[in-house]
């Protein structure tokens, strides 16, 4: 009988040791939980923190941010949107020009996998902001048509936006003719007061001497 009773004994205590065994290896799934949370309300904290710093004007605080968050996600198109406008208004739009870039150009290996989705029409218009800022006029004035050329919804939101940097390409090229036009169509679609158009207008016109016009 004792022997019996060891061996059940036995039995027992190897079993618990294999359950607690068990339990110490498996990983839990609340504390994941609780690290991914954490870490998205971290995010959410930077975020802000970053929108903020630009609705103040502060653009190299807000960089400093959006280079954290940018960091954690590289491929998270809004942060790249934002962390690259704060390059842009920091003077470093060539560094701007590369975080979108992978945007703009999908991965050939992805492309032969599946059709790769028209690029956000946002993201352009950063593209071609940026390359305004480092003198490509040219492939600005072709990113603003592209987004121009397009009849969804979601780019046509900015159509007013593509054809105001649009005319700031004309200009630069001295097509002042085209820029009056740009101009013109984006004061007809921007929303609210179009002052920066206005202003971007009469320094066009006086530029060809029309004076009265501007």
């Amino acid at each position: 009988m004792t022997h019996k009773k060891s061996g059940l004994y036995l039995s027992i205590s190897f079993c618990a040791l294999f359950m607690l065994g068990g339990c110490q290896i498996t990983p839990s799934q609340n504390a994941f939980d609780s690290l991914q949370g954490q870490k998205k309300r971290t995010e959410q904290r930077i975020s802000t923190a970053a929108e903020e710093a630009i609705k103040a004007g502060q653009a190299h605080e807000a960089l400093q941010f959006y280079e954290t968050l940018y960091a954690r996600n590289h491929n998270d198109p809004e942060i790249a949107i934002n962390y690259a406008y704060a390059l842009r208004k920091t003077n470093n739009a060539q560094r701007a020009i590369m975080v979108l870039a992978p945007f703009i150009t999908p991965d050939e290996n992805q492309s032969k996998k599946k059709k790769p989705a028209p690029v956000r029409a946002d993201i352009l218009l950063e593209y071609a902001a940026a390359s305004l800022s480092l003198g490509r006029y040219e492939r600005a004035q072709e990113v603003t048509q592209a987004i121009i050329a397009r009849n969804d919804p979601a780019s046509e939101a900015y159509h007013a936006k593509a054809y105001h940097l649009s005319g700031i390409a004309y200009d630069a090229l001295s097509q002042y003719k085209d820029a009056e036009t740009s101009y013109r169509i984006a004061m007809e679609l921007w929303p609210g007061q179009p002052v920066p158009v206005m202003n971007n207008l009469a320094l066009s016109l006086a530029q060809r001497g029309l004076f009265d016009d501007a």
